[in-house]
């Protein structure tokens, strides 16, 4: 029961207001959270967002899109 609930936190309300699913597992709701904070702190550049979150561009991308984020 605890997992839900943490669950709960970072779905519902929060992932439908930035456009995305709901549906998603507490480690794809702290990754999406911190892409999308990662790219307001980039301005929006995603070559920067993945050099600092240490990923390839095409895995930010992939994954930009599979969390539903708008850029």
């Amino acid at each position: 029961m605890l997992f839900g609930s943490v669950k709960g936190a970072f779905t519902g309300a929060h992932a439908d207001r930035e456009g995305g699913d709901s549906n998603f597992t507490l480690l794809e709701g702290v990754e999406r959270n911190t892409i999308i904070q990662m790219l307001k702190d980039t301005g929006g550049n995603k070559l920067e967002t993945a050099k600092r979150l240490g990923v390839g561009r095409q895995t930010l991308y992939n994954k930009i899109k599979a969390y539903g984020i708008e850029v």
